[in-house]
């Protein structure tokens, strides 16, 4: 065998070496990608844990659902609390909708997430809120909650009545 002949198949074989090497960077990539999307749904779903379950041996969540149904209602030291609340809660879903919109978080958990928004736009509290805070959020969310059809969606102020007459069904 003669040099140039050597070289080729040194040649071929570097070649075949790059794509093998592609190759398993490419999977490599996509591992890694399903694993932050994994992350990223296991951080929504804790957002919405922590803004829920930590609340509940609270008073907050009388007084948010007390603010949905009639925010006169609130004193001022609820009043505070209430807007507090809700605009922690609507910064998580601005940010669980910017994680959709990028691709980081599926469809199913954003269509779950948009159920719970959209129980809440609907009430007489959060619409007062919205009219003061909206220009506090994105361009891409305000769009999104000013166009977010509610038809057929139970309203957060009246969710604990429907639940309490369902019991009283039973």
């Amino acid at each position: 065998m003669n040099w140039d002949a050597l070289s080729a198949v040194a040649e071929i074989l570097a070649a075949l070496g790059v794509i093998v090497t592609l190759a398993y960077l490419a999977y490599q990539l996509k591992h890694n990608t399903q694993a932050l999307k994994l992350n990223a749904e296991f951080a929504a779903a804790e957002e919405i844990l922590r803004t829920t379950v930590d609340l509940s041996g609270t008073t907050v969540p009388s007084i948010v659902f007390k603010g949905f149904e009639d925010p006169s209602q609130l004193t001022r030291e609820e009043s505070a609390q209430f807007l507090f609340w809700l605009n922690g809660s609507m910064r998580m879903f601005q940010h669980q909708h910017l994680m959709f919109m990028e691709g980081n978080l599926s469809s199913a958990s954003w269509t779950a997430t948009q159920q719970l928004l959209k129980g809440s736009v609907q009430t007489k509290g959060f619409k007062e809120y919205w009219l003061l805070r909206k220009n506090t959020f994105s361009e891409l969310f305000q769009n999104l909650i000013d166009q977010m059809e509610t038809t057929g969606v139970v309203s957060s102020a009246n969710l604990v009545d429907l639940i309490r007459s369902r019991r009283e069904d039973v």
